[in-house]
C-alpha cells in the first residue's frame, strides 16, 4: 500500500504501476469532494482545498489499486473511472443524445445540480430532464434534486452531494432488473420500486464504508467520514428491510427509524438504535421533503410524517385500558418487563436474519463448488472412457495381429481331413473309368447271348439295360466323389494360405 499525504502543502505524485495493490490518502473528506480527472493514462485528483494529487499510469494498469481514506473507505477502481469519465469528453456518443435509454427523469429540483454524463459532458440539470446509466449528478449549496426511475423507485440528494448511477437493468413486463447506486457524499433519502420486491438483493446502495441491499421499504443515508443508515414506513405504514453489510459483518434493520452508524468498516456494523422522529427530520428531513415532492410529482403516494416508536402494550393502558381489559392488580409488576422483553425478541430476531444471509451465501458457494465438481466428474469420466477404448482397440489389434502370424497348429487337423477326402475321390474317379469300361463288355455279351437264345434285338437291349443299370449308378457316385474332391483341394488351398499368416479373400 502506498501512502499518500493530502494534508501538505506540496502537489503530490505517485507511480501506480509500482504494483501496490492500494493507495492510501488519509483524509476520508478531502477524497469524497475531490474532482477525478483523467489525463491520458494519468489519475489527478484535485480537492477542493487546490491541493492535487497525480497518480501516473493510473489507466494503464489492467487491474488499477483502489483508492483507501485513513478511516477504511474504498473507492474501487470502478467507482474512480466512473468519476474520472472518457479521455476526451464529448468524443462519444452522449447518452441524453439517444444513444441509450433514459432509466429515469428527474421530477423535482432546486438550486444548482450538475450531471456528468458517460461520455464526460457536464449538463445543468433541469426539471423533466432524462437521466442515465452512468451518469454522476452533484447537488451544490442548497440544492436538491428528486428522480423517478423506469421501476417508480424515487431518489433524492440533498445539498452538497454526489452519487454515481451505477447500474439500471428493468424488464417492465417481468418487473425484473437490477440496480445499483453509489452514495459517495451527501444525504439521500429513496422510496424502493418494483425491483426490489422481486428479488431483495436487486436494489444495492454502496457508499466507501459500506453496502446496502434495499428490500421494499424507504430509508435515507448520510455518506460522510461515517455512514449512517435509517430505515421508514413506507406509504401506507409497509415496513420492509435494509441489510448493512460491511467487511466486518452484516447488520438487518427491520424496524420503523431504526439506525445504523458505520465509522469501522473492518468491523460488523453497530447494533440498530431506534431515532427519535425529531432526530431524524433534524438530519435528514430536506431529503425527505425533495422525497415527497418528487412522490406528489409522479403520482405516487407520498410517505408518511415520522413518529416515534409506539409505547410497548402494558406500559400506558389508560384509564380502563381496551374494552375486555382487566388491569392489574395494585403494586403487580405485570408489563414491566415488556420493552426489554421485546427488545430482546428483536435482538433474537435479527440474529436469526444474520444466520438467514450467512446461510444463504454458504449455499451459493456449495452450489459453485457442486458445479465445478460437476465439471471436474465429467471430464474424468470422459478421460476414463477414452483410456479404456484406447485399451480395447490396442487388445482388439494384437489378436488380429496374432491370428495373422501363424495359424498352422489350428489348420493343420483340417488339412488332413480334406487330405483324406481327395484320395477317396480319386479312388471313387479310378472305380467310375473301370465300371465304364466293364459296362461296355457287359452290354455286349448280353445282347450277344440275348439273340442266340431267340430273343429279338429290342428285347436283348433291354436286357442289357437292365443287367448294366448297378454300373450306371457306380460311375455316377464316382463322379461326384470327383466334384467333391475339387471342392476339397480349393478349401485346403485356401487353409494353407491361412496356415502360412497369408490374407485370404473369398
Amino acid at each position: 500500500m502506498d501512502l499518500i499525504d493530502s494534508s501538505g502543502d506540496d502537489n503530490l505524485v505517485i507511480d501506480a504501476s509500482s504494483g501496490q495493490d492500494t493507495i492510501l490518502i488519509p483524509d476520508h473528506a478531502w477524497l469524497q469532494h475531490a474532482d477525478f480527472v483523467r489525463q491520458g493514462s494519468d489519475l489527478l485528483l484535485v480537492g477542493d482545498d487546490g491541493k492535487k494529487i497525480l497518480v501516473r499510469d493510473y489507466f494503464n494498469l489492467e487491474n488499477p489499486p483502489d483508492l483507501v481514506t485513513r478511516v477504511g473507505g474504498v473507492f474501487d477502481a470502478k467507482l474512480v473511472a466512473s468519476l474520472a469519465g472518457p479521455v476526451a469528453p464529448g468524443e462519444y456518443a452522449q447518452a441524453a443524445g439517444g444513444a441509450t435509454e433514459p432509466i429515469g427523469k428527474i421530477e423535482t429540483i432546486s438550486g444548482i445540480v450538475q450531471i456528468t454524463r458517460v461520455d464526460g459532458t457536464k449538463v445543468t440539470a433541469k426539471k423533466g430532464d432524462d437521466i442515465f446509466q452512468g451518469d454522476v449528478v452533484e447537488t451544490g449549496a442548497d440544492a436538491s434534486i428528486g428522480m423517478v426511475l423506469a421501476d417508480d423507485s424515487v431518489f433524492s440528494l440533498d445539498a452538497d452531494a454526489r452519487a454515481v448511477l451505477d447500474e439500471m437493468v428493468y424488464d417492465p413486463g417481468e418487473q425484473t432488473g437490477n440496480l445499483g447506486i453509489s452514495l459517495i457524499s451527501g444525504v439521500m433519502s429513496f422510496v424502493s420500486g418494483q425491483i426490489s420486491k422481486s428479488d431483495p438483493d436487486a436494489m444495492v446502495l454502496k457508499t466507501p464504508l459500506a453496502t446496502i441491499g434495499i428490500r421494499g421499504t424507504s430509508g435515507s443515508v448520510e455518506s460522510g467520514e461515517t455512514t449512517q443508515v435509517v430505515l421508514t414506513e413506507e406509504a401506507g405504514g409497509s415496513v420492509g428491510e435494509i441489510v448493512v453489510k460491511t467487511a466486518g459483518g452484516v447488520q438487518v434493520l427491520n424496524s420503523p427509524l431504526q439506525s445504523t452508524n458505520i465509522s469501522d468498516p473492518t468491523q460488523p456494523p453497530p447494533a440498530p438504535v431506534v431515532l427519535s422522529a425529531e432526530a431524524y427530520s433534524q438530519k435528514f428531513g430536506a431529503s425527505v421533503a425533495a422525497v415527497n415532492n418528487t412522490l406528489s410529482a409522479a403520482g405516487l403516494p407520498t410517505l408518511p410524517p415520522p413518529t416515534d416508536a409506539a409505547t410497548p402494550p402494558g406500559e400506558q393502558q389508560g384509564e380502563g385500558g381496551p374494552e375486555g381489559f382487566k388491569a392489574p392488580r395494585e403494586g403487580s409488576d405485570f408489563g414491566k418487563n415488556t420493552a426489554e422483553d421485546m427488545d430482546k425478541v428483536r435482538g433474537e430476531l435479527d440474529k436469526a436474519r444474520q444466520e438467514e444471509l450467512a446461510l444463504r451465501e454458504q449455499i451459493e458457494k456449495s452450489l459453485k463448488f457442486f458445479d465445478k465438481f460437476q465439471e471436474r466428474f465429467e471430464k474424468d469420466v470422459e478421460q476414463k472412457f477414452q483410456q479404456l477404448a484406447s485399451k480395447f482397440l490396442r487388445d482388439i489389434q494384437d489378436q488380429v495381429g496374432a491370428l495373422t502370424t501363424n495359424n498352422s497348429e489350428i489348420v493343420a487337423p483340417i488339412l488332413a481331413l480334406i487330405q483324406k477326402a481327395n484320395a477317396a475321390g480319386q479312388i471313387a474317379s479310378a472305380a467310375e473309368s473301370a465300371a465304364a469300361a466293364k459296362k461296355v463288355a457287359v452290354e455286349a455279351e448280353v445282347v450277344a447271348k440275348g439273340v442266340a437264345a431267340g430273343l429279338d434285338q429290342s428285347s436283348s437291349n433291354s436286357l442289357s439295360s437292365a443287367v448294366t443299370a448297378p454300373l450306371d449308378a457306380l460311375g455316377a457316385a464316382s463322379a461326384l466323389a470327383a466334384t467333391s474332391s475339387g471342392i476339397m483341394l480349393s478349401a485346403g488351398a485356401l487353409l494353407g494360405s491361412f496356415a502360412a499368416g497369408n490374407t485370404i479373400n473369398p
